[in-house]
C-alpha cells in the first residue's frame, strides 16, 4: 500500500484554512441580519425612511432652511411639532382659527430656537 504525501500548506495555507471558515461565519451572519430587517420592514406600518431615521439616528439637519407650514399650530401636537422644527432650523408658517395662541406660540418658537421673527408667518384660518 503506498502513502501519499501531503505536502506542507505553509503560512498562506495555515491562514486560508483558518480565515475562510470564519469569513464564512461572518457572511451568514450578515444575511440572518439582514433577513431579520427586511422582515421588520414587511412587518412594519409606516414608512421605511421614517424607520431608518429613528434607527440610525437623523439628526434633522436635513430640514434646516426648509418650510414647514402647519395647520393647528396653536396648540396640542402642532404646537409640539412648531417647536421642535423651529429648533432644528426650520422656517415656519402657522395657521390655526385662535390668532392669540398663535402668537404666543411664535414667541415661544423664537424664545426656544435661533430663529428671527421673519422666520416664522402666523395666518389666522377663517371659515
Amino acid at each position: 500500500m503506498e502513502m501519499y504525501k501531503i505536502p506542507a500548506l505553509g503560512v498562506l495555507g495555515l491562514v486560508c484554512l483558518v480565515l475562510f471558515p470564519f469569513l464564512h461565519m461572518i457572511s451568514l451572519v450578515y444575511l440572518l441580519v439582514l433577513i431579520c430587517y427586511a422582515f421588520l420592514i414587511f412587518l412594519s406600518d409606516g414608512d421605511v425612511m421614517l424607520m431608518y431615521y429613528e434607527r440610525f439616528g437623523s439628526k434633522g439637519d436635513h430640514l434646516k432652511d426648509k418650510v414647514v407650514w402647519i395647520t393647528g399650530g396653536s396648540g396640542g401636537l402642532g404646537e409640539g411639532l412648531a417647536v421642535v422644527l423651529a429648533k432644528k432650523g426650520a422656517k415656519l408658517i402657522l395657521t390655526a382659527r385662535r390668532e392669540s395662541e398663535l402668537e404666543r406660540v411664535k414667541t415661544r418658537c423664537l424664545k426656544e430656537s435661533h430663529l428671527r421673527s421673519e422666520d416664522i408667518f402666523t395666518m389666522r384660518w377663517t371659515d
